[in-house]
């Protein structure tokens, strides 16, 4: 499954915090620059993570 088609399945929410993470940013570096608390990029970021790994296990 293409990277896109899965990222398609995260809140948009997750979806820009996950774009971020995975260009290297910092989870400091996220909050300050979408103005949230760093619990909230942590959690966003967890939980995409878990959505991530259950669609490439459904896909295999």
């Amino acid at each position: 499954m293409k990277d896109e088609l899965m990222l398609a399945k995260l809140e948009p929410r997750e979806k820009e915090i996950i774009q971020l993470h995975i260009n290297g940013f910092s989870n400091d570096e996220i909050s300050d620059k979408l103005n949230l608390k760093y619990n909230t990029v942590k959690n966003n970021i967890y939980e995409a993570k878990l959505k991530l790994r259950c669609i490439w296990k459904c896909a295999m």
